[in-house]
């Protein structure tokens, strides 16, 4: 059975979700000097190390170059590098360091402390379903990352 949901309803809940994510995003630039492309790039990094620029294109769904600038500027700030590989002479792969790996555990931290004071407002079943419903984002708004199929979602490259 479909359930019908009035569009004014979809409309109010996508902008405040518009609005905390925009709002979310400027309070990590503010506090820790990286915006969501790099936090994203980071995080891909954390689960697919050695990735190529044109796979972390196809997966930001971005052109080369800007890949390019975003790695550039991330080894500038220490976060990443750039390492020819050992098989293919002709191939970089890009990782993040131990300096990118504390920054996204910086804001981790806190983000978990931020979340974890608020919940006390939930009953536990509540909680499971807010988790739950964050982590199916992507289906729930027709998104999935270019090259990650439903089977490799939340695990990493060996």
């Amino acid at each position: 059975m479909t359930q019908t949901v009035p569009q004014h309803q979809v409309n109010d809940a996508l902008f405040s979700f518009l609005q905390s994510i925009y709002l979310f995003e400027q309070r990590e630039v503010e506090r820790f000097h990286v915006d969501w492309n790099e936090v994203y790039l980071l995080q891909l990094l954390i689960r697919y190390p050695g990735m190529r620029i044109s796979e972390i294109s196809n997966r930001m769904r971005v052109k080369d170059f800007v890949t390019s600038r975003m790695v550039t500027k991330l080894e500038k700030a220490g976060l990443a590098n750039r390492i020819t590989s050992k098989t293919d002479k002709r191939v970089v792969e890009v990782f993040i360091t131990s300096e990118g790996r504390a920054k996204i555990q910086s804001i981790e931290d806190f983000n978990y402390s931020t979340v974890s004071s608020s919940l006390h407002h939930y009953t536990p079943e509540q909680i499971h379903m807010l988790l739950h419903t964050i982590g199916q984002l992507d289906t729930l708004l027709n998104l999935k990352p270019e090259g990650e199929d439903q089977h490799d979602h939340n695990h990493t490259k060996s």
